[in-house]
């Protein structure tokens, strides 16, 4: 159910992110293309 209101959603990557992942907002808006591998579905994090 939580994801099917997820798509529902203006922006529901960004919000899968943060509930699957604990992040901050402002550590997922300071995310580079570099951390971020989509076909793996991996995100680096170099400071936390």
């Amino acid at each position: 159910m939580l994801f099917a209101v997820l798509r529902q959603q203006r922006n529901p990557k960004l919000t899968r992110i943060a509930l699957e992942t604990g992040m901050r907002l402002s550590e997922i808006l300071r995310l580079t293309r570099s951390q971020v591998d989509l076909h793996r579905s991996l995100v680096r994090l170099f400071d936390t």
